[in-house]
């Protein structure tokens, strides 16, 4: 059986974050199309969460690198974009590390981002062990330093409409 993805212009939909069950809800009343998870390096905990429920609702979606995001948005694959917040203020919201990226694609592509309620309070640092290591295997070299923060501020501009 072949996996590979056959992407449509606007036929993607990128879900970055820990969602809870209305967002699930939200998302099964519109047409899908391909569900698109990033990989959330570097602690993979929100992906592994989204994927098992996606696959639980019986949504296949398809994994990708962090970075390939911008590949999806340059081929205009990519119809909205879906994350979620641990908190809101008047002029932001704060999001999973990578959603910022995110909103910045979506700004310049005009296509619409919405951010939902995290499931999941996060810590707003990783250990730098996590980045010096991917599944177990060391990727940066002894002396190396790491920065690893895991969520960062998003500006409400840059987000189609906020659920609470």
């Amino acid at each position: 059986m072949n996996d590979e993805p056959q992407f449509n212009a606007k036929s993607v939909t990128i879900l970055h974050g820990f969602f809870g069950d209305e967002f699930f809800e939200d998302l099964l009343k519109k047409p899908l199309g391909h569900m698109v998870v990033l990989e959330g390096r570097p602690t993979l905990a929100a992906s592994k969460a989204l994927i098992n429920a996606l696959v639980k609702r019986k949504v296949k979606p398809f994994v990708i690198a962090d970075n390939m995001a911008g590949f999806l948005f340059f081929q205009k694959y990519v119809k909205r974009v879906c994350v979620s917040y641990q908190s809101s203020s008047g002029a932001d919201i704060v999001a999973p590390i990578g959603s910022l990226v995110l909103a910045v694609l979506c700004d310049s592509h005009k296509v619409p981002m919405d951010a939902y309620p995290s499931n999941r309070e996060q810590q707003p640092l990783a250990s730098p062990n996590s980045v010096y290591s991917f599944n177990g295997a060391r990727v940066a070299p002894r002396g190396a330093k790491a920065y690893a923060p895991l969520l960062e501020e998003i500006p409400n501009k840059l987000i189609r409409k906020i659920y609470e």
